[in-house]
């Protein structure tokens, strides 16, 4: 049993290394100027995975994986279907997202 776990432990290592390794650089290189990609995001509002998922341009499921893995903080429950991030969040997580690239 413990050969299986150490295995699966390697492989979810090597699953969020390529993981990371997706994360897109922001601001985004190319834009079709969908409402989406263009939009200043409002502090105050809450934001979907589908917005999310199309201003970075990335899969909707991308989102949730990054959720996952710790690179994204965690959405506010709004209710029993309903999950959304902060503005606050997705502006601090595109802020550092620019260092990390100007910096590379």
């Amino acid at each position: 049993m413990a050969e299986r776990e150490k295995k699966s432990s390697v492989v979810l290592k090597n699953k969020l290394s390529l993981a990371a390794q997706a994360l897109p650089n922001f601001p985004a290189a190319v834009s079709d100027g969908s409402p989406a990609e263009t939009a200043a995001i409002d502090p105050d509002r809450f934001y979907s995975a589908r917005f999310l998922a199309r201003r970075w341009d990335v899969h909707e499921q991308t989102i949730w994986k990054w959720r996952a893995a710790g690179w994204l903080s965690p959405p506010t429950k709004l209710g029993r279907n309903l999950t959304r991030w902060g503005g606050r969040v997705i502006i601090e997580f595109e802020r550092q997202r620019a260092e990390e690239g100007s910096a590379a």
